[in-house]
């Protein structure tokens, strides 16, 4: 898969990426690619990203004010096959 990282993103963005149809993909440490499937993207930005997102190009993470201590940091890549993804990437 062809793709490069374009720029770090926050919750405006991600959801104007969301209403046009992005892909959203968890990065963790260790772990595979997460895709999530195209019926939960909004679910799970709801439930589980959004109040764990950190702010973008933020220097130091305090990973103990968010819950079970654990965020995401966002980016916008763009895929050929995809067009633009959502990255995550998992912090604990």
């Amino acid at each position: 898969m062809s793709a490069r990282r374009i720029e770090p993103i926050g919750e405006a963005a991600i959801v104007r990426l969301l209403r046009d149809g992005s892909t959203i993909v968890v990065a963790g440490v260790g772990l595979p690619l997460q895709w999530i499937a195209a019926d939960d993207r909004f679910a799970f930005w709801k439930n589980e990203v959004k109040r764990r997102l950190a702010e973008p190009n933020a220097d130091r993470i305090d990973l103990s004010v968010y819950p079970a201590n654990y965020c995401y940091s966002a980016s916008m890549w763009s895929c050929a096959s995809l067009g633009a993804v959502i990255v995550l990437e998992k912090h604990h």
